[in-house]
């Protein structure tokens, strides 16, 4: 349903990464919940059609989670990284001629190549975050437009 393109994609990640921090703020905190049982009341689950829909955004939904939880584990990794960088300086400081130089050196280097991998998964959480709002506002519009040709039917 949602067929992007790399610079449609590239784009929308952009927009939404230099978006300000109160319209990021806002879209996390709209309630899913809320979403999901306004959809689920509306006729949309009336068809096998609506059925696919909220089964490919409860889809998008499981990612954005399975994106999260990813973000925590390397934060907690780069938190441990942390305190034993600090351990090494200590030591190293401490005696000089320890060769605790290259341990601080490894620790630095897995710390940065964590921070990397945490940029690269904040960018696949902020495309997921705009699939699903452009799914969400899809499936509004069509809603709408199902409901006037309704309407005028009557």
């Amino acid at each position: 349903m949602l067929d992007l393109n790399a610079a449609t994609a590239n784009a929308m990640i952009k927009k939404q990464i230099m978006s300000e921090t109160g319209a990021l703020v806002g879209g996390l905190a709209r309630s899913a919940w809320h979403t999901w049982t306004r959809l689920a009341r509306s006729e949309a689950m009336s068809t096998p059609d609506g059925r696919d829909v909220m089964l490919k955004r409860h889809e998008i939904v499981v990612r954005i989670i399975d994106v999260n939880s990813r973000i925590l584990r390397i934060d907690n990794e780069i938190n441990g990284l942390d305190i034993e960088r600090r351990n090494a300086e200590r030591d190293v400081h401490a005696v000089p001629s320890s060769g605790r130089g290259e341990a601080l050196f490894t620790i630095e280097e897995r710390i940065s190549e964590l921070g990397a991998m945490r940029q690269k998964i904040l960018t696949e959480k902020a495309w997921l975050e705009q699939t699903l709002d452009d799914f969400d506002s899809a499936a509004a519009a069509n809603e709408t437009s199902e409901k006037r040709s309704v309407r005028r039917m009557s």
